[in-house]
C-alpha cells in the first residue's frame, strides 16, 4: 500500500513546496526492526505483503520507486492486531523507462547492477525487487543490513561481487529461498512484484509448518534469554539516509562500468569475533569475507 497524500503547502519564507502526509504514529520500519524480530511470522508476513502490494500499485502507475529502504516504509496503524505498512517517499521515483543519470540511494539496498553500471543502467523494477530483498532480510533478522560495515567503496565492491547479508539458521527455509531469488546477482532472475505478492499471500492464507516451527523456536529463545533482544552496534560509517552515489568514481570499473579489477579481498569481520567467515550473533549481521571477481 502507498502512504496517502493529504495535500501540499508552501513555505512562505523559502517558497519551497511541502508535501502533507498522514502521521505515521509507529514510525518507520527501520526504527521498529528489533521489535519486529520478536513478532510471530504471520505478523511479519502481513507487513511484507503490504510493502509488496505498494510496489505493485507503483508499477501500475508506470513508475519505479528507485530508493526503497527501511526508512521510507512507514507503519501507519494496526488492523486487527496487525501493523499496516505503507510505502512512502516517492521523491526519486521515475518512469519505468527513464534513463536519468544520477543515482541516489542507500548502499545496502542498491542493486548490484546499479552500482556496477551507474548512469549507464536505466531504472528497473528488478532494482526495486533487490531493495525489497534486503528489507525482507531485515524483517527476518531485526537488524539493518550491513550495519557492522562502513558504507563505502569496499561494500559496493562486495555487493557487486555477490556478498549478501548472512542468513540466520532460524530463518524459515522457504523464506530464505525466496529472499535469495529476490537478491540474485542477475536482475533477470528476480521474481516480479506480482509473483511475490501471490507467494506471500499464499503463505498468509495457508498454514506453513516452517513458519510455525520458527515461531516455536523463537518463543523458546525469548523465554530463556529475553535480555538478548537488544540493538546491535552500528558502524559509525554506516549511513541509512539516501545520498548521491557515483559508481564510476569507484576506480575499479572500466569506461562501460562492466568489469571489476581482480585486486584485493574485501573483509568485514566482527571485531569481537575470531571467525574469518560470515557470522551471526545475537541477531547482529556481519558480512564475511568477499572476494572480488
Amino acid at each position: 500500500m502507498l502512504f496517502p497524500l493529504l495535500g501540499i503547502t508552501k513555505n512562505p519564507e523559502t517558497s519551497k513546496y511541502i508535501i502533507v502526509l498522514k502521521y505515521a504514529q509507529y514510525g518507520n520500519l527501520r526504527d521498529n526492526l528489533r521489535q519486529i524480530s520478536g513478532w510471530k511470522w504471520e505478523k511479519r508476513l502481513f507487513v511484507l505483503f503490504h510493502i509488496v502490494s505498494g510496489l505493485v500499485g507503483i508499477y501500475q502507475s508506470g513508475i519505479v520507486h528507485k530508493d526503497l529502504h527501511g526508512g521510507n516504509i512507514l507503519l501507519y496503524g494496526v488492523l486487527e492486531g496487525y501493523h499496516v505498512a505503507l510505502v512512502s517517499d516517492l521523491g526519486l521515483a521515475a518512469p519505468i523507462h527513464s534513463e536519468k543519470n544520477e543515482l541516489y540511494g542507500v548502499i545496502p539496498y542498491t542493486a548490484p547492477e546499479m552500482l556496477l553500471r551507474g548512469k549507464y543502467y536505466r531504472c528497473s523494477k528488478s532494482a526495486d525487487i533487490y531493495s525489497l530483498a534486503i528489507i525482507m532480510w531485515e524483517i527476518a533478522s531485526g537488524e539493518p543490513a550491513f550495519g557492522n560495515a562502513p558504507h563505502n567503496t569496499d561494500l559496493c565492491l562486495g555487493i557487486v561481487s555477490g556478498s549478501r547479508p548472512y542468513i540466520n539458521n532460524s530463518t524459515p527455509r522457504c523464506y530464505a529461498s525466496l529472499m535469495k531469488k529476490w537478491w540474485d546477482l542477475d536482475p533477470l532472475q528476480r521474481p516480479t512484484a506480482n509473483e511475490l505478492k501471490k507467494i506471500i499471500g499464499d503463505w498468509l492464507r495457508n498454514s506453513n509448518d516452517e513458519f510455525l516451527q520458527a515461531d516455536k523456536k523463537l518463543q523458546e529463545h525469548l523465554d530463556s534469554t529475553p535480555q538478548t533482544i537488544s540493538k546491535c552496534q552500528l558502524n559509525p560509517e554506516a549511513f541509512y539516509t539516501s545520498r548521491l552515489l557515483n559508481p564510476l568514481s569507484l576506480g575499479n570499473l572500466n569506461k562501460d562500468g562492466c568489469q571489476i579489477k581482480k585486486s584485493r579481498n574485501l573483509t568485514f569481520i566482527n571485531e569481537n569475533s575470531d571467525q574469518n567467515n560470515a557470522c551471526y550473533q545475537d541477531g547482529c549481521n556481519y558480512m564475511g569475507r568477499a572476494q572480488t571477481m
